[in-house]
């Protein structure tokens, strides 16, 4: 791939889709682009799409104007992050593209690429593609492959034995507001110092906000960019699955996980199973009490056998795994 120097990214962003896709595609096209290459995002207008900053980031109204885009434009290496993109798409685009790159957890439709990396750990995820994918795919799956910022590769943590602060994050848009659910909870549970996050698209961000400026142990954050140091610095995380549960196993946070989205489910029982979190179950399963009630029960061996056990999961090394791979 070395006579290709240009990488378009398909990606949306939006209130509901979230900006799980967003986040880890960016990580992933900095590093490309700090190899001296050309990264172009191309994403469409949807509601509350985040436009990037520090990327060129190109919207459209539909999938047809990027595809004409990209007919008009240099070859060059697509990498598709999106869960409504099947094979019958890609094979368009790998006709217009010098390789393609397929970024998916699902494993729920066929695809039509070069190279499928799925970072999570599913459980039998070395198998869940067999029959999706064309002969000449080269696969990329498991957290070995993980895309974690600088921030998070090579960090020196600590093991966790006693909880006495809580990071709580059910995601950028949070659309199913689960935050706020838990807001009684957290307010009444004042033996803990609660660090509540929510992104700029989260609907019921100035009720939290304003409980938090109520209660001194409740703490607000909202569309940050030091997440990192909020893992480091906590003891717990209580919140969704998705790509912020491989954020937290590199910093050897324990978590208590309730999942908001299907795609989140198979992953969080991969990483129960490996003894990283508790998983409490899918969001219409999960009450203020069943939560409290994992609260109570999780003493200091709990903790540290959580904490001890996400070492083995991630090693910071994967987006170089990926890059030896692809380029």
């Amino acid at each position: 791939m070395q006579e290709s120097n240009k990488f378009y990214f398909r990606v949306d962003s939006s209130s509901d889709i979230g900006f799980g896709h967003l986040s880890r595609t960016k990580v992933l096209a900095e590093k490309i682009q700090d190899r001296g290459n050309q990264v172009i995002f191309l994403s469409i207008e949807e509601p509350g799409a985040i436009r990037l900053q520090s990327i060129e980031h190109r919207f459209f109204s539909s999938e047809l104007h990027i595809i004409d885009y990209l007919k008009k434009n240099e070859k060059g290496f697509i990498v598709i992050d999106h869960y409504q993109i099947d094979s019958k798409t890609e094979s368009i685009l790998r006709q217009l593209a010098r390789k393609v790159l397929v970024i998916d957890d699902l494993a729920n439709r066929k695809h039509d690429c070069d190279f499928l990396l799925d970072q999570n750990l599913h459980p039998k995820y070395e198998t869940r593609y067999s029959s999706l994918l064309k002969p000449h795919t080269k696969l990329l799956l498991g957290p070995k492959y993980c895309i974690l910022s600088d921030k998070f590769q090579n960090t020196k943590s600590r093991i966790r034995e006693e909880v006495r602060n809580i990071l709580v994050f059910f995601g950028g848009g949070d659309h199913l507001d689960q935050t706020k659910k838990y807001l009684p909870m957290m307010t009444n549970l004042k033996e803990y110092n609660w660090e509540i996050v929510v992104g700029d698209s989260n609907k019921s961000s100035n009720e939290i906000e304003k409980a938090c400026k109520n209660h001194s142990h409740l703490s607000f954050h909202k569309q940050i960019n030091y997440m990192h140091e909020l893992m480091m610095s906590s003891d717990l995380y209580f919140g969704a699955g998705g790509y912020t549960s491989l954020e937290r196993t590199s910093v050897h946070l324990p978590g208590i996980i309730v999942t908001i989205a299907e795609n989140q489910i198979g992953p969080t029982k991969g990483l129960a199973d490996k003894h990283t979190c508790i998983y409490l179950g899918h969001h219409s399963e999960v009450n203020i009490n069943k939560v409290k009630e994992c609260l109570e029960n999780l003493d200091e061996e709990k903790l540290k056998t959580m904490s001890l056990n996400c070492n083995s999961i991630v090693d910071g090394k994967g987006i170089e795994r990926i890059l030896d791979i692809i380029l």
